[in-house]
């Protein structure tokens, strides 16, 4: 079977009750109207260029009509700086440090429930569809997803709404997976649609007209329906076959069809299947749907199929082959009622739906650089005809606002809105400058490229539009949150360092926590953000940390158990012959060198100097002025916490283990796809 998918206003913030955070932010009850729950990541979304949030730019009326109707995070930070360690976050509510997916080559690793593999666990039909080769099937992100394809954003908006819009869409049809009630009702759906059946003859009952058909295979022995069907009796004309029973058709690029046929067989010796061939210039696809041997009555063989060459005039001609067969030795073979019809007239007559319940996880690469709108979007800012690189990046987010809308739109039309839970935020932020970079990294720490959007909307759920203030850890607690709100079953085993956002006894102001790549490097609370000097990693009971010096170097502690040493290291060079590295395994030695250079580079751009920092955000909200020397008791505090949380890491990295999905080969088709 061939799995292809082919796939406002303004609100105003004063309107919107602003609550503490973790307070009764959403009714906490089973939701068994909630039959879509749609995960949207909108790649380097910074919260603060949405209008929900402020911005004076009109570049999200749709979202925010969303967020006017659910609950908005006022400060959601995610916990790593770039989609490769950001997302296994979500998926698993481990932090980089634990999940360890932290280069471009990692892969995901094997031994951690995924969001999409509890969702599944629960009765959800699981659909991933993604544009960005970082999280694609190549990595392994595809784990616990039904379907999972990675698709360009204006596919996957298109796949998105049909599948919401008519519960089917390519690759949701599988026969396999239907009971006989839904198995009749597709075929009283077809029979409802054959006006739009684009096969000419489709029953044999003009003989082979619009066929080309091998000699003597139209017969009257059985039939389906009519008074013919196309036969083949391997006993009488051990010569015929199938190959050559076929017809050309033009569908158009982009659509879906459902394509089948009705076969039986018998004494069958090999496969018979329904075939398609798509191309032109000796270059095609060969595609096919189902499979019957042996004895069976009439059977239906149908899949949807979406054409994926076009001509000048968006069309594609596509060879449809009923009843094709491989080494066909012995046997017979009926094939009757042939069709193409295009899906959503079957839709309209009744399409049952493959599952009572979805789990999308949609990962639009809109507004991620390079910032590319159309000519109709780049309205921001224009000054005699200039444009700069904040007006293209409001002006990709204004294009995906509009088309997000259009589905939004629909769905409440079609009353869908009250029964799907949406989620939007991103997988981090970007920079224009602030700090001295620009776009995004995973050694920043900063709001702008930390700070996400994050609302949930869900009428039952949230039932009147509030705000939830102070930080909450976005990556690493949206899963938990799920499953509490959703009365979700967890896998045996399964265990999260995330907390609900929604439960019922928090901790008063608890500190949300980012990391620089598998280092905790900093911690924030509802005033202050501490982005530390220190590097600390673990491996087995040997903890390693290096300290940042301001004059190059690190001060390097590895804690064996029973034994430690502290000592200061200026470069490699003297790394590699001082005693604190030579006395340890060739593992070891691998992350003391490791955990050296990060510490000597200490990258977070805050001039030239490399001391940990303190913002206070109340008085200085951009970050601009460090005082760690004014508060030294604060930054012994804020030590102190990311001490315990690396201790806390240790410990649940220690009972849970790493099963690492291992490295993929970088190769240079690879390569070009993550430069693109």
């Amino acid at each position: 079977r061939k799995i292809t998918i082919r796939l406002g206003c303004t609100i105003i913030l004063s309107s919107i009750i602003a609550i503490p955070v973790y307070s009764s932010v959403a009714n906490k009850r089973p939701s068994a109207n909630i039959k879509n729950v749609i995960f949207i990541i909108l790649d380097a979304l910074r919260a603060d260029h949405l209008g929900i949030y402020g911005y004076h730019r009109n570049t999200s009326p749709n979202i925010d009509k969303i967020a006017g109707k659910g609950l908005v995070f006022d400060r959601a930070i995610v916990q790593s700086g770039w989609t490769k360690s950001s997302i296994p976050t979500y998926f698993t509510s481990t932090y980089p440090s634990i999940h360890g997916v932290i280069e471009t080559d990692d892969s995901f690793p094997k031994n951690f429930a995924t969001m999409a593999e509890i969702f599944k666990y629960n009765g959800y039909f699981t659909i991933g569809l993604v544009d960005n080769v970082h999280i694609s099937p190549l990595f392994n992100f595809n784990r616990g997803f039904d379907i999972y394809e990675e698709l360009k954003d204006d596919e996957i908006i298109e796949g998105l709404r049909s599948i919401l819009l008519n519960h089917y869409s390519a690759g949701l049809l599988d026969l396999d997976d239907l009971d006989e009630p839904k198995k009749n009702s597709l075929i009283q759906a077809l029979k409802r649609s054959e006006k739009y059946n684009l096969v000419k003859n489709p029953g044999f009952e003009e003989g082979n007209t619009g066929w080309k058909s091998p000699r003597n295979c139209i017969s009257s022995s059985q039939s389906r329906t009519g008074t013919k069907s196309a036969h083949i009796n391997k006993k009488v004309f051990p010569s015929n076959n199938f190959w050559h029973l076929n017809q050309s058709i033009k569908l158009k690029h982009g659509c879906d069809y459902i394509i089948g046929a009705f076969i039986k067989t018998r004494g069958l010796s090999k496969d018979v299947t329904m075939g398609m061939r798509e191309g032109k210039n000796k270059i095609y696809q060969y595609s096919q749907i189902g499979h019957l041997s042996g004895d069976n009555d009439w059977t239906l063989l149908a899949g949807i199929y979406t054409p994926y060459v076009c001509d000048d005039n968006y069309e594609s001609e596509v060879i449809i082959r009923p009843g094709r067969m491989l080494d066909f030795i012995g046997g017979e073979c009926w094939v009757d009622d042939v069709f193409v019809i295009p899906l959503s007239r079957v839709i309209e007559q009744g399409l049952p739906s493959p599952a009572d319940k979805f789990f999308f996880y949609v990962h639009l690469l809109d507004p991620h650089a390079p910032y590319t709108p159309s000519g109709h979007y780049l309205r921001f800012g224009q000054r005699q005809g200039e444009v700069d690189m904040i007006d293209r990046y409001d002006g990709e987010i204004r294009s995906l606002d509009d088309r997000l809308g259009l589905i939004f739109d629909e769905m409440e039309a079609a009353g869908l809105l009250d029964e799907s839970l949406i989620i939007i935020t991103a997988d981090h932020g970007e920079a224009f400058g602030e700090h001295g970079f620009k776009r995004h990294h995973a050694n920043f720490c900063y709001e702008e490229t930390v700070h996400v959007p994050m609302i949930i909307c869900n009428p039952e759920l949230v039932t009147s539009p509030r705000r939830v203030m102070g930080p909450v850890p976005a990556a690493v607690g949206l899963l938990p949150s799920l499953v509490d709100i959703l009365n979700l079953k967890l896998p045996p085993g399964v265990k999260f360092q995330g907390k609900s956002f929604f439960r019922d006894k928090p901790e008063p102001s608890e500190p949300v926590f980012f990391y620089q790549g598998p280092y905790l490097k900093m911690v924030t609370d509802d005033r202050w953000k501490y982005i530390g000097d220190e590097y600390g990693i673990s491996l087995g009971d040997v903890e390693i940390i290096g300290k940042s010096v301001a004059g190059g170097g690190a001060q390097m502690t590895v804690n064996p158990p029973g034994r430690s040493g502290t000592e200061y290291i200026a470069d490699e060079e003297e790394l590699f012959s001082s005693n604190l590295y030579r006395q340890h395994s060739r593992k070891i030695q691998d992350k003391i060198k490791q955990v050296f250079r990060a510490a000597d580079r200490n990258l977070h751009n805050f001039g030239d100097r490399k001391e940990a920092l303190l913002f206070d955000l109340k008085n200085d909200p951009g970050e601009m002025v460090n005082v760690a020397d004014k508060y030294p008791r604060k930054v012994e505090y804020f030590q102190n916490l990311m001490r315990e949380q690396r201790a806390a890491d240790r410990g649940f990295k220690g009972r849970a283990g790493l099963i690492s999905g291992g490295k993929v080969k970088i190769t240079n088709d690879i390569k070009k796809k993550l430069r693109a």
